[in-house]
């Protein structure tokens, strides 16, 4: 598995950084590129693009540019999803670069495409929020509600990836149905995985 870098805040669609920035969990910068980038086959590649590796030479090697990376206060790395998609960012001088699987770089959306996936996502954000902010009993009946409510809408949410956790993320005190959340938008991933490995067979 590769990945490779797909836009930028200053290219993208507003609306999908806010999403993708809404569901971000953070990821220390040292284990980010020590680490995951490494692996990734990007650590190279982000160090050069955010200049950091021209830093390190002009600075007569006292610090890689890896070391650079980490000590910047001013950086952040996270894990999240963009566009539905799942992607790892780096926050540098309050740009966001964002970084997918070459293997669904393909599943980029672009214009009216972006309108109309956020659009779906607004409606059921609302639906959402209506549900969420009527209810008020034990969490397992929340979940219940949660996974009926993902059940109602699962063609919509599958065919525009929409993540479930992207629809409760502005509820305040739904936290503790995060994780559950999550468990759900996973089998929504294998489903939809599934299906388009059908359609490529």
């Amino acid at each position: 598995m590769a990945f490779c870098f797909v836009t930028s805040c200053v290219e993208a669609d507003g609306d999908d950084i806010n999403e993708m920035k809404e569901m971000a969990k953070d990821i220390s910068s040292h284990s980010f590129i020590y680490n995951l980038a490494k692996k990734e086959g990007i650590d190279e590649e982000l160090t050069d693009m955010l200049g950091y590796k021209e830093w390190a030479n002009n600075d007569g090697g006292k610090k890689s540019a890896k070391k650079l990376f980490v000590d910047d206060w001013g950086l952040s790395c996270h894990s999240s999803m963009y566009q539905g998609i799942p992607c790892f960012y780096v926050v540098h001088s309050a740009i966001e670069y964002v970084y997918i699987d070459e293997k669904d770089c393909g599943k980029v959306l672009q214009g009216e495409d972006i309108r109309d996936r956020q659009h779906q996502l607004s409606v059921l954000k609302d639906e959402a929020d209506e549900v969420l902010d009527a209810i008020n009993k034990t969490l397992p009946q929340n979940k219940k509600i949660l996974a009926d409510f993902v059940n109602e809408h699962r063609d919509t949410l599958l065919t525009n990836r929409i993540p479930v956790q992207g629809l409760i993320c502005d509820n305040r005190g739904f936290s503790s149905m995060m994780s559950f959340a999550e468990k759900i938008n996973n089998k929504l991933s294998q489903e939809l995985q599934h299906n388009e490995c059908g359609l490529h067979r």
